[in-house]
């Protein structure tokens, strides 16, 4: 379920854990034990302080959620290694910068890839929820020279749209699946397609059929990541994951609380064509390309090419 936040950004909550109740409240259940929240939401259903304080002191929040989590738990040496990728899937379709291409970076976070793309010589637009992680982008990109180059958003990627304007999009970091909900990852394709130019590419990585089980690993920097797929509910189309990150001293660095859409690739194929994309290209996590008949019944990280 989404909510909107005190501050105006949407919040993401369990549907199976958390439910609305009368008089504004908030039923929270975990391990077998419920707890009301007072006076959570206002009458036009938004969230108060209260009830956000309360969501987090529930642990229905995640601590960072407001920054870009893809940078606080992927190794540091991913964003170079994804960006030479997708710099090369840029080239191979001639989207280069002496074309005076925009390309467009969806759910940028801090800028792990943007500042990559900005270095090449892209024009680039990014676009957020979070303002301040994109006060962060604009912050680094104008430190290295390349303010020129860069238009940030503060938007709603399932709502944002520019029409006939880029040569290019991609989504990395398994965004796509915090949109909410299924309807909003529609949707959000949808603004991708009319935003596109014609021939225009949309690289996406998703995580596809995602299972209950954990993984861990360990950052250049010696960070521990765990992961742990905790819940799914195949009635709201939700996973519950969650994500610790801890630092080299093993002090815990963060904690993340995720509830992502849950996606089949037959479901994202469909979706994919209900927009009018057709599918391009698919490789696995480390860009093994794969045939894209293969994306229907495919599972784990995939990186989706989809063409207009």
């Amino acid at each position: 379920m989404m909510l909107l936040g005190p501050d105006g950004a949407w919040v993401v909550v369990p549907s199976s854990r958390v439910a609305a109740g009368g008089s504004g409240d908030l039923a929270v259940t975990r391990d077998g034990a419920q707890t009301i929240i007072r006076g959570a939401l206002t009458a036009s259903h938004e969230l108060t302080a209260a009830g956000y304080a309360g969501l987090l002191a529930c642990g229905m929040i995640g601590a960072f959620v407001a920054t870009d989590g893809a940078a606080a738990s992927a190794p540091a040496s991913s964003s170079r290694w994804e960006a030479r990728h997708i710099l090369a899937v840029l080239r191979s379709r001639s989207v280069t910068p002496d074309r005076g291409s925009h390309v467009l970076d969806v759910c940028a976070g801090q800028g792990r890839l943007s500042l990559h793309l900005l270095e090449a010589g892209y024009l680039l637009d990014a676009i957020d929820l979070s303002e301040e992680a994109l006060d962060r982008l604009r912050h680094e990109a104008a430190g290295r020279g390349l303010s020129t180059r860069l238009s940030t958003f503060v938007t709603d990627a399932a709502n944002f749209a520019r029409p006939d304007h880029y040569a290019f999009a991609y989504c990395a970091a398994n965004s796509l699946r915090c949109l909410g909900s299924r309807s909003r990852v529609q949707r959000h394709l949808r603004m991708v397609h009319r935003s596109l130019t014609a021939g225009g590419g949309y690289l996406v990585h998703v995580g596809l059929s995602t299972r209950p089980g954990s993984a861990t690993w360990y950052g250049a920097d010696g960070r521990r990541v765990d992961w742990t797929v905790e819940e799914i509910d195949t009635r709201t189309a939700e996973t519950i994951e969650r994500v610790r990150v801890t630092g080299a001293d093993s002090a815990a660095a963060a904690h993340d609380l995720r509830v992502r859409v849950l996606l089949h690739g037959a479901d994202l194929a469909a979706m994919a064509e209900a927009a009018g994309f057709t599918i391009g290209a698919l490789w696995e996590e480390d860009f093994t390309r794969v045939a894209e008949y293969e994306l229907k019944t495919a599972a784990g990280n995939m990186w989706v090419l989809l063409e207009k």
